[in-house]
């Protein structure tokens, strides 16, 4: 049993780190009242979330003897199991005696833990969690917690906030003069290759930080935590997962795939490890929207989930990098009602549920590319009347009529800010 006293010590040392923390404040809606978990991808900036949520209480006039945040990484609580957990309580007690605000990180360490996080609701305790376990990362959450906590998901920075940590300009490029549009398009290179990871801003050697990343995820979230025995093949499989980028893909695909160059898998095994990445947020999947109902989920497209860790496989793809990152911002925003669009013509991104339609491509200059991204478009704006209708492209913009379709073509910096911004 773990002594009350080192919980006392780990409270107060928090306390000290997060009241000296110089913190970016990120637009993250959560529920004022409600017990919160945080989700989302290792290193994404969750404990930050927490430390804003704190400092922001503090801010409000709450003591800091009401806060009491725990770290269960922190090596002096190695010892500590579920029954200790109830010293918490006890301890965060004789700090205050007024209502105190609990704060769980990597709580999954504690084997049983969502039983106290449980009581901790019934008893009208107020508490954040975040954690790197498959569970506390996948649909299960709800269950495991009995509806009790609010999921919030929590990304690495987009667009507007990379920009806005290093005190860029995130106005549209029609308002910027052309020095500012220099300094924006570069910075938009650089999100572009190594992707929006907090802690990666300023690094000189952000490819070695995004690896040690990928490398945790790879073992521990989705390796070790699934028993996974034949790590190559997992390996492999994100490799080719990488590949394939900007197009569609099965379970058996994958698994010829792997066949091909003598990796040992079963398709079950294909399938099972797509989830277990799915759930650490390595990578996110859209499905076909005029393919027949059996074919939506197992023809999708993949894509992962920041363009840094992406761009470890990559080798002169410039191409995909620049799709990937349209759909991390599309499924940011939209969610399960983000589509491609795979018929007679091809879609990129199809929203119905916003009439918006995007093809995306490094440039529109060659006549036959050109051709295809407007032809596309206007055989979908003819069949679903969609409003919207884009070329995202990295330097182009133009508005064109084709077929009396409008299309707008716009620069990949300028449509993330508007998706970012609620300006599409």
């Amino acid at each position: 049993m773990i002594q009350k006293e080192i919980i006392r010590q780990v409270i107060l040392d928090y306390r000290e780190v997060i009241r000296e923390s110089e913190l970016f404040k990120r637009k993250i809606v959560t529920e004022e009242k409600a017990n919160i978990v945080l989700m989302g991808i290792r290193r994404g900036g969750k404990s930050s979330v927490m430390f804003l949520r704190i400092q922001d209480l503090v801010s409000r006039g709450i003591d800091w003897n009401q806060i009491a945040y725990i770290n269960f990484e922190d090596e002096r609580l190695l010892e500590m199991n579920l029954k200790d957990l109830e010293s918490i309580i006890q301890v965060q007690n004789e700090f205050s005696s007024q209502k105190s605000f609990y704060f769980f990180d990597e709580i999954q360490i504690i084997e049983g833990w969502e039983h106290f996080a449980r009581r901790c609701a019934d008893m009208k305790i107020n508490v954040w969690i975040t954690g790197s376990n498959a569970k506390m990362l996948s649909r299960e959450i709800e269950s495991v917690l009995g509806g009790r906590y609010l999921p919030i998901e929590v990304y690495p920075y987009n667009f507007s906030e990379f920009l806005e940590v290093q005190d860029c300009d995130i106005q549209l490029s029609s308002d910027l003069g052309s020095r500012a549009k220099g300094k924006r398009k570069k910075f938009f290179f650089e999100y572009l290759q190594y992707g929006g990871f907090p802690e990666s801003i300023g690094m000189r050697d952000k490819r070695a930080y995004l690896r040690n990343i990928y490398q945790k995820i790879y073992m521990g979230d989705i390796a070790l935590r699934n028993d996974i025995r034949n790590d190559n093949a997992l390996r492999i499989l994100f490799k080719k997962i990488a590949e394939s980028v900007m197009r569609e893909v099965s379970y058996s695909g994958l698994y010829n795939a792997l066949k091909t160059i003598g990796v040992d898998i079963s398709k079950s095994s294909v399938i099972n490890y797509i989830s277990y990445a799915k759930e650490a947020y390595l990578i996110f999947s859209i499905q076909n929207f005029a393919a027949k109902s059996i074919e939506k989920e197992s023809n999708p497209k993949y894509y992962f989930m920041d363009n840094g860790i992406l761009n470890l496989f990559l080798v002169n793809r410039d191409a995909a990098l620049l799709e990937n990152l349209i759909a991390i911002a599309l499924y940011r925003k939209f969610g399960k009602e983000l589509f491609f669009f795979k018929g007679k013509n091809e879609v990129d991104f199809f929203v119905p549920s916003n009439s918006l339609a995007v093809q995306v491509s490094w440039s529109i200059q060659d006549p036959l590319t050109r051709k295809r991204e407007t032809e596309s478009l206007t055989a979908l704006a003819k069949s679903y009347r969609t409003k919207q209708n884009l070329i995202v492209t990295v330097d182009e913009s133009e508005h064109l009529t084709v077929n009396e379709t409008n299309i707008d073509v716009i620069t990949a910096d300028d449509f993330l800010l508007m998706i970012e911004n609620d300006i599409l």
